[in-house]
């Protein structure tokens, strides 16, 4: 068992042997989240050149003061009210929800609150050593349940893709999911008589996997019951359905990475790497629907991110050093190159009693029909 994270890997394994085999959704709670030494909640994440992957935050503070302005044209639609909130789900060691802060504290020096849904002891730890210098501006729960019934906005950046999924193989006629058993050393997959398998699943041929995640659904229900009004913004890298369910995706979109490697065992080493899968943006918005949101766009990160700059960029002319705006639009750059971030992130805004005009970072918004024709179909 060299190189696995022992805690972790018995930890699996006792389950198993006590109850017999488990979800995948359970292995990847287990080997992501377990409080000792999962690799979310333990703090073995790393981010950036020297880390696991790459992320937004990773090309500097741009990113949030892009989206601090989109969070300030939600103020102003609520009617700008004194009781703002913003909240932050997945602020891994809080530089994102710093950048944040340091925009609102220049567009909005009136009322607002930060929340940020923290469950891990050892992040909250990491996120009040960054963002101490905003004193009591700045507040935690460790569930979204635990929030206040809020007007504002909700925001994550890669959280969805991370919250565990179930893996369903086509047996030519019908579906079985995949559950994880113990072999040997290490565990392996073993298809199930019962499952986790939502209605109306497309017809593949054998050996064709895909992945479901009812734990989005109960977390975007969870979040629309706290807000009163205003937006969530769930930002992540994902398809519709129809891409997401294509034919050529005959292995699903589940993979592992660690120091910038990808690698398809999702089985090996858990607890010592991440793992994830594209986000369903058609069940997101379809169950938007029924928890009393509305789409008010859907864009990938290029598009969004140069609707949400305009304003930024043109009050940046004449009133930032030559330096500060070319690097602004050097970060920029990287941020919606389409051969990078710019075509894997995608933006779904969904809102509650939030008067028009729309965010202007879905001005451009390409994505938001074949969204909403994706929902229909699927209903």
């Amino acid at each position: 068992m060299s190189g696995k994270s022992p805690a972790v890997s018995d930890l699996i394994a006792r389950e198993i042997d006590a109850s017999g085999p488990i979800s995948f959704a359970r292995f990847m709670e287990l080997a992501l989240y377990d409080p000792g030494d999962g690799y979310y909640a333990s703090g073995k994440v790393r981010i950036g050149k020297q880390g696991d992957f790459f992320t937004n935050v990773s090309v500097g503070a741009f990113f949030g003061r892009l989206l601090a302005g989109q969070f300030v044209e939600v103020w102003d639609r609520l009617g700008k009210p004194d009781d703002f909130t913003v909240v932050e789900q997945g602020a891994h060691d809080g530089t994102l929800a710093a950048d944040v802060l340091e925009a609102l504290g220049e567009l909005l020096p009136g009322g607002f609150r930060y929340l940020i849904v923290e469950p891990t002891p050892f992040w909250r730890a990491e996120q009040e050593k960054t963002l101490g210098r905003f004193g009591d501006r700045v507040g935690w729960v460790a569930d979204v349940s635990a929030l206040p019934v809020f007007r504002g906005v909700h925001f994550s950046n890669e959280l969805v893709d991370a919250l565990p999924f179930h893996l369903l193989q086509s047996q030519g006629e019908g579906w079985k999911e995949l559950m994880v058993a113990r072999s040997g050393d290490g565990f392996s997959f073993e298809p199930a008589n019962t499952a986790v398998i939502p209605p109306a699943l497309p017809a593949r041929p054998e050996g064709f996997l895909l992945e479901v995640r009812p734990a989005a659904s109960a977390w975007l229900a969870a979040v629309a019951e706290r807000l009163e009004a205003g937006m969530i913004l769930v930002i992540d890298y994902g398809y519709t359905r129809e891409n997401l369910w294509a034919d050529h995706r005959t292995r699903g979109t589940f993979s592992c990475y660690s120091g910038h490697r990808r690698d398809d065992d999702v089985l090996s080493d858990p607890g010592a790497k991440d793992i994830t899968s594209h986000v369903d943006f058609t069940q997101l918005a379809g169950d938007a629907v029924g928890f009393g949101l509305a789409v008010e766009g859907f864009a990938d990160q290029h598009h969004y991110l140069v609707g949400a700059s305009e304003t930024y960029l043109r009050a940046l002319e004449g009133a930032a050093p030559v330096g500060d705006s070319r690097k602004a639009l050097r970060n920029l750059q990287t941020l919606i190159h389409p051969e990078s971030m710019g075509r894997q992130f995608h933006y779904l805004g969904l809102v509650k009693n939030l008067p028009v005009p729309a965010a202007s970072g879905f001005r451009y918004a390409r994505g938001t029909s074949a969204l909403l024709d994706s929902v229909a179909a699927a209903m």
